[in-house]
């Protein structure tokens, strides 16, 4: 059995489907066949990313989600770990700021 990892390049922003499927070594048959179904967004697309409101852009709705994060970590009560987009364990002015740069972006 082969577990991964799956790389995939350059893949535009959406909704996609990737099937994998499983051939035996020796005989080539069909052991299994799956589909993964998955969404590419910008990190900033918070909203989307998370799957709350999938609409592939950064708009009011993201930047209110990291405002309301804003000065969260974990264990926090307001902590949203979509809202670390720096991934530094906590939301701050660089996490606010990489959603507001953003601010406009669809696709």
């Amino acid at each position: 059995t082969y577990l991964g990892p799956y790389i995939i390049e350059n893949v535009s922003c959406g909704l996609h489907n990737v099937t994998v499927e499983v051939y035996d070594h020796i005989d080539q048959t069909l052991l299994h066949s799956y589909t993964h179904k998955f969404t590419a967004t910008v990190k900033e697309d918070i909203t989307t990313y998370t799957g709350d409101h999938v609409d592939f852009k950064v708009d009011m709705r993201d930047i209110g989600r990291a405002a309301r994060a804003f000065g969260s970590y974990p264990s926090h009560p307001r902590w949203d770990p979509a809202c670390d987009v720096n991934h530094d364990h906590k939301v701050d002015m660089r996490d606010i700021g990489s959603v507001a740069r953003r601010f406009g972006w669809h696709c």
